[in-house]
């Protein structure tokens, strides 16, 4: 049975953690900081620093990210030589690091390959990891497609149906915040969005615009002219046979000169019901990230009487091969987390939204809610992945007994 990159690793990188913190301990006693290893051993902070995120990182994959290059160890063996460290020690730790040379060399080839193997496996996933690879992947996408934003804003205020009880509406706010094209030819699509169900309903939801007078100028597409840019761009919007709704942007200018801001509005009624048809029956509530975006901002608000006690989950779901996934073989580990923002507005202030809360006002007073009757969950995410999905997930309540009545 072929030996795993993981089972590999663990055993040559536990060596040399073992003889890394030996020998740094034997020289410098309980005193194990970044000064007293330079001076200990006379050599430069970056290579002190990454002896000890080697010798006493927790995670042994985290920890093996930092390993000196054949140069560093070297350096160091032969400082630590001549202040008189044992010399069988320092011997092992040059067969450790050649055994780690070779481990590179068989399973990853490079040593950023091997980087990346070594990240993709630690025990948690670090959002300073994830954002490092993220940013190389809208760098190289904002060229590719041609396109790219500063914050990709999605705002979902869900609230108890006003027409069909035991159901709910769902009002939206969208935006591409500092859209700028890089190629002159591209169109664009802004926004896609479906509503799925289970068990029975009516076959289609009614979307009503916010800004009807808008919408109509713009071919369907809901924007909110207040908080768009004006002149007001060319959209278009389609209508799928699977019951998809796209607005694309028209092709324009390019760089800053064409640079914009997109805004929509809209209300979905009669979404869903709030209650499972069947036991574990689970609502998923989600934004399709689709253009290279600096972050990406997923507000959830919810009516105090909708959902109650649930526990939402953060889902991510990669829809390279299959859109509109929410399997879990298709969920991709993430760092990030839901934060609980508590009601009303008062919270919601953030940069990467300039007037967001003269946005959300809007919204709220044209669907005639009250703020302080919503709950607000948040997902931050820095260089969302493309192709993928951001979902708030969880079960849905058994319905009580006045439905059933």
């Amino acid at each position: 049975m072929a030996v795993t990159f993981q089972d590999d690793t663990a055993a040559v990188v536990a060596e040399i953690r073992d003889l890394f913190a030996q020998i740094i301990e034997s020289k410098c006693g309980p005193r194990t900081g970044l000064n007293e290893i330079c001076e200990g051993f006379g050599i430069h902070r970056k290579l002190a620093w990454q002896l000890t995120k080697v010798a006493y990182g927790e995670d042994p994959f985290f920890a093996a990210r930092y390993m000196p290059t054949p140069k560093g160890i070297e350096t160091w063996v032969r400082s630590a030589a001549e202040r008189g460290v044992d010399a069988q020690l320092l011997a092992r730790v040059v067969e450790g690091s050649t055994r780690f040379e070779t481990l590179v060399e068989t399973h990853a080839g490079s040593r950023t390959a091997m980087d990346m193997l070594l990240e993709s496996c630690v025990a948690e996933p670090s959002e300073e990891i994830d954002t490092r690879w993220r940013q190389r992947a809208f760098e190289g996408n904002s060229y590719i497609w041609g396109v790219q934003a500063r914050t990709q804003l999605s705002a979902a205020i869900l609230a108890p149906s006003t027409t069909k009880r035991g159901w709910f509406d769902m009002a939206q706010a969208r935006s591409l915040i500092d859209l700028r094209r890089t190629r002159p030819d591209t169109r664009w699509m802004i926004s896609q969005a479906t509503v799925r169900r289970e068990g029975p309903g009516p076959d289609s939801p009614i979307r009503e615009p916010l800004d009807a007078e808008t919408a109509c100028a713009t071919g369907g597409v809901p924007v909110l002219a207040e908080f768009t840019t004006d002149p007001l761009p060319t959209l278009v919007r389609r209508h799928t046979d699977d019951g998809h709704v796209l607005d694309e942007l028209m092709p324009g200018q390019i760089g800053q000169a064409g640079q914009l801001t997109i805004t929509t509005g809209e209300v979905i009624r009669n979404v869903s019901t709030a209650f499972a048809n069947e036991p574990g029956d689970r609502a998923h509530f989600g934004v399709g990230i689709g253009t290279p975006a600096e972050v990406m901002i997923f507000d959830h608000f919810v009516h105090k009487d909708l959902f109650p006690g649930v526990h939402r989950e953060l889902c991510v779901f990669s829809e390279v091969g299959r859109p509109f996934t929410s399997d879990e073989q298709d969920r991709l580990r993430v760092p990030e987390q839901i934060h609980s923002m508590g009601s009303g507005l008062s919270n919601v202030h953030t940069p990467d939204v300039p007037g967001y809360a003269k946005l959300l006002r809007h919204v709220f007073s044209s669907c005639d809610l009250n703020p302080a009757d919503f709950e607000l969950y948040r997902v931050r995410m820095a260089y969302p992945p493309l192709t993928t999905s951001v979902m708030i997930r969880h079960e849905l309540p058994a319905p009580p007994d006045w439905l059933e009545a």
